[in-house]
């Protein structure tokens, strides 16, 4: 009999279910969860309560425990537990996107110098194998770019919104009572989870360890009605979207920001909790992948698919990775921008006012980033628009702003 693998789980929410159900159906003759450690032991575990515990040791300090699997929500929490699982030698899975773009330099600082091995296809697009096609299939051609719709609350909203006859509060309530958006949705709202999921993208296509500090990023919190008028009048749609190209000397240019995506785009058909990746190889040109960003089953079946490449021996590759990271590029955008006061600090090159408080114009990504606390704090709303934009004179008030 080959050996049994024993597993144990930090946290035990909606996706540490999925991920005991899926493991206890699919898995059960190879694997088997021995211990599950939990902060509230008052809860009824069901089938699973002779498994819990309180104490982290009974999963770092057990001899028999080969791989650990981290599904819990504090990312300080979570770096701890992994880094003290890889430190011992374990096998660690974790779906902590925050914790893995605050800390991927020290996790994998620490895998090269222990026998342990970390996996994480869990923590950037829900059920998407985005990295392990990036590392395999990609392995030996170059990316240009990486560009996609990373949170599957931001873009169910803005789905709700382009389809008209709701207001953005109803959309967020919406997307809440269904399990798509946290009670708290600032992390997904504000653009921060779909930033850290960029970070972790970067390292795999494009060898660079960057922080997401560096990054510049605009949510949807601000959007209103006006915008998404705006946009489908031109023939377009307003999706949260996260972008990094490789310059010819090597430098990286990122964001996260709301974009007018057109009808031909292929991510103009990406609804609902529904992510996607669009992938530009040297060779192969445009790919996409496509799937469920938001829910528990998604990502614990992506959290499977890692316990299934530990049983097949099968690390990421990181062909990528140079062990030094690329600088960030400074680069011009075009944006449209929508302030709440008419006297916003925001400078725009090229400007050309579509009313008194909306306009159009190009930014410096460095000077925004410079300025980005300060500008937070004006409630404007921005997003990236195509350069033909500019010119085109169908951005007058009159001829596209026409309110529903």
């Amino acid at each position: 009999m080959s050996h049994i693998i024993q597993i144990g789980l930090f946290g035990y929410g909606v996706v540490g279910q999925g991920v005991y159900n899926i493991l206890q159906k699919e898995l059960s003759n190879r694997v088997k969860i021995q211990k599950i450690v939990v902060k509230d032991l008052t809860k009824d575990r069901g089938e699973a309560s002779p498994l819990i515990s309180f104490a982290k040791e009974d999963i770092l300090d057990n001899p028999e425990i080969d791989l650990v699997i981290e599904v819990i929500s504090d990312a300080e929490e979570a770096f701890s537990l992994v880094a003290e699982a890889l430190q011992k030698g374990k096998k660690v899975i974790t779906a902590n996107k925050k914790m893995l773009a605050d800390h991927l330099q020290e996790l994998l600082h620490t895998v090269e110098n222990s026998q342990g091995t970390l996996l994480y296809e869990a923590s950037t697009c829900g059920s998407i194998p985005v990295i392990q096609t990036i590392d395999k299939h990609f392995a030996y051609q170059p990316i240009t770019s990486i560009r996609g719709i990373l949170n599957g609350s931001s873009n169910y909203i803005l789905s709700k919104l382009n389809q008209g006859g709701i207001s953005y509060a109803q959309a967020l309530a919406e997307a809440q009572q269904l399990g798509f958006a946290e009670a708290d949705p600032k992390l997904d709202v504000g653009g921060y989870d779909s930033l850290n999921k960029l970070v972790i993208l970067n390292y795999h296509a494009f060898g660079a360890i960057g922080k997401s500090e560096e990054i510049l990023h605009f949510g949807i919190q601000h959007i209103s009605e006006q915008d998404i008028a705006w946009a489908k009048n031109l023939g377009y749609k307003i999706k949260l979207i996260a972008q990094s190209s490789l310059q010819p000397n090597g430098e990286l240019i990122s964001w996260v920001l709301p974009s007018l995506v057109h009808s031909e785009s292929e991510l103009y058909t990406i609804e609902n909790e529904y992510n996607a990746v669009q992938i530009e190889g040297l060779y192969t040109d445009s790919q996409l992948l496509k799937g469920k960003g938001a829910g528990s089953l998604p990502t614990a079946a992506s959290i499977v698919a890692d316990v299934l490449a530990v049983l097949r021996q099968e690390p990421y590759i990181n062909s990528a990775y140079s062990g030094k990271p690329k600088t960030q590029a400074d680069a011009s955008l075009a944006v449209y921008v929508r302030e709440e006061s008419p006297s916003s600090p925001l400078i725009l090159k090229d400007e050309r006012f579509i009313d008194k408080r909306s306009r159009i114009g190009r930014i410096q990504i460095k000077e925004v980033l410079r300025r980005k606390e300060e500008l937070a704090e004006q409630g404007l709303f921005i997003a990236q628009i195509p350069e033909a934009l500019l010119a085109s004179q169908a951005v007058h008030k009159e001829d596209c702003y026409q309110l529903v």
